[in-house]
Formats: C-alpha cells, sequence, structure tokens
C-alpha cells in the first residue's frame, strides 16, 4: 500500500532547484541526483512496506524521523504515519560531516526554528526536540 506523500515548502523548494539543474545539465551530474531523489521518494517514502524500516530510523533527537540515503552524500529526510497513511518529506540535504551546512545540523536547526511544526501536526506526530 502507497503512503500519500507531501512536501514542507523547503523540500518543494529543493525538489524544484534539483529539477532545473537537472534540466540545465540532462547529462551530467544533477540529472542523476534528480533523478535518484525522485526514485527514493516513489520507491522508499510511499511505500508503506518500506517507509518504517528501522534501517531508515534517526535516533536520539531525531528520533521520530526517518532518512534516505541517495548517492552517498544526499538525504531525504521525513516523516511518515501508518494510521494517517501519510509521508512528509522535510528536507532534502548534503552530507558534509562537521561542516555548519551539514543535512543533519540544517534539520535540526530548522525543527528548533519550529519550521516543519505543521508537518507533524498534520500526520499527528510528536516533534523531536531537534
Amino acid at each position: 500500500m502507497a503512503l500519500g506523500v507531501a512536501y514542507t515548502l523547503a523540500a518543494s523548494t529543493q525538489i524544484s532547484q534539483y529539477k532545473a539543474e537537472a534540466l540545465a545539465h540532462p547529462s551530467k551530474y544533477q540529472a542523476a541526483l534528480y533523478e535518484a531523489i525522485k526514485k527514493a521518494i516513489t520507491d522508499i517514502v510511499a511505500s508503506e512496506d518500506l517507509a518504517f524500516h528501522r534501517q531508515f530510523a534517526l535516533g536520539g533527537d531525531l528520533a521520530g524521523i526517518r532518512r534516505v540515503k541517495v548517492m552517498k552524500r544526499f538525504r531525504v529526510f521525513f516523516i511518515a504515519s501508518s494510521s494517517k497513511k501519510a509521508a512528509r518529506v522535510l528536507l532534502i540535504g548534503f552530507r558534509k560531516a562537521g561542516d555548519k551546512n551539514d543535512a543533519y545540523k540544517d534539520l535540526g536547526r530548522r525543527l528548533i526554528n519550529g519550521e516543519f511544526d505543521h508537518a507533524f501536526a498534520e500526520i499527528g506526530m510528536t516533534k523531536p526536540s531537534g
């Protein structure tokens, strides 16, 4: 069974940027990245069978959030509810450990700022501390 997938404003903006880059450079890395992100969302995030697999679960301050690794260095962060049959893509980010713009740090900052509160409320989840 498929989950209904929606995007936060941040994720929607990022998807649009990746798509624009892919269209501008169809034979380049950007096109492959965009296709890999789309595939991760349709094959994993939208799949009730896969979205809840423990390999995608984060722990600690980000418990309740899930992530899919895309092309080694990118992460698609999402939340999902089996009772609501819904998933929300929160953010897509570049993993660069130790960098101030690391995807996990960016996600934590946005959680603390309340940027994703509405997404958690929509699917009836408690927001982690970030």
